[in-house]
């Protein structure tokens, strides 16, 4: 089984895509609020499968540096941190 795994490495690797894991943490949520809430709620239903709804993402970025995302690959991160910032939120990649 070992072998099927590291061809699924390789294929990841070959699309362009990282293997490393990362989280995407919220420094500053910016003057677009609203904006930032329904993306943080798209971004986490869509990614991790989860059903949160506008009141659970807007807790979930409301008390300062707070992990929006974890264990999620570093190029869906920086796809994720460049959406937010482009509504003004300022983000970490860790």
């Amino acid at each position: 089984m070992a072998p099927a795994a590291s061809a699924g490495e390789e294929q990841k690797t070959k699309e362009g895509e990282s293997t490393n894991n990362v989280s995407v943490i919220m420094k500053d949520i910016g003057p677009n609020k609203i904006k930032v809430y329904g993306l943080v709620m798209n971004v986490i239903n869509e990614l991790k499968g989860e059903q949160i709804n506008i009141i659970q993402a807007k807790k979930k970025t409301e008390e300062g540096e707070k992990i929006i995302l974890a264990d999620i690959p570093s190029a869906k991160a920086q796809e994720v941190k460049n959406k937010l910032e482009t509504e003004g939120a300022k983000v970490e990649i860790k």
